[in-house]
């Protein structure tokens, strides 16, 4: 034996050598069902898995927005999530092909999950180029920290870009919003305030993180008070 674990089975069926209700014994046969069980294992990944990205799908995404968002409510606390878009991505598969267009993809996405460490929170594929941060309990300014990691680690590959002036590598753009434990939001406005806030982020020049005009609202509240 070289230490790995295995998945057993067995059944347990008692032995009755007369009409009494006593057992005479019992016959217990055990079988090895690794095998099966790694390929249930494996499938349950396809069906949460982004293929390329190695990140939770959009499916799976969803799910768990619905349920993190309910237990938020229940709780009393806060949810954030972060829309993320690579800059001008179409003229980057344009320039250097799609196949390129995958690989930077896939960098990109492998550098999230350590920006998430200690969050609770989880990454997905959005759509296209698109990716999503999901992180429960999490107020505004902590979403903000992480959004400026993320956008900080992704221009740090260095991945080259020379259509993506004025920096001449891959870079994202990050809107963020925070549903309040006192709001009544759905998963819809929580994904619209986000968009929004992507959409700023990419008007005011790219390559930056932008909270949503709620977010921003309360905190401009916060500092004249």
């Amino acid at each position: 034996m070289d230490g790995t674990a295995i998945w057993l089975e067995s059944v347990i069926s008692c032995v009755r050598a007369d009409d009494s209700n006593e057992p005479d014994g019992i016959v217990v046969i055990t079988r090895d069902v690794t095998r099966h069980q790694m390929m249930k294992q494996e499938l349950n990944a396809l069906a949460t898995t982004d293929e390329l990205t190695r990140l939770f799908n959009k499916r799976y995404f969803n799910t768990q927005l619905s349920t993190m968002l309910t237990a938020a409510r229940a709780d009393q606390q806060s949810i954030s999530l972060i829309l993320l878009d690579l800059d001008r991505f179409k003229v980057y598969n344009d320039t250097y092909g799609h196949l390129a267009g995958d690989c930077a993809l896939r960098d990109v996405a492998a550098v999230i999950p350590s920006q998430l460490i200690g969050t609770g929170g989880l990454a997905a594929r959005y759509g296209g180029e698109e990716l999503v941060v999901l992180l429960p309990n999490i107020g505004a300014e902590e979403t903000a920290r992480i959004a400026e990691n993320i956008r900080k680690a992704v221009a740090a590959l260095g991945i080259a870009h020379a259509e993506n002036l004025p920096w001449g590598h891959v870079t994202v753009s990050c809107g963020y919003a925070t549903a309040l434990p006192s709001q009544s939001l759905s998963e819809n406005d929580l994904i619209a305030q986000a968009d929004g806030a992507l959409y700023r982020a990419k008007a005011a020049g790219r390559n930056q993180s932008q909270d949503c005009e709620d977010n921003s609202e309360r905190k401009r509240a916060r500092s004249r008070s």
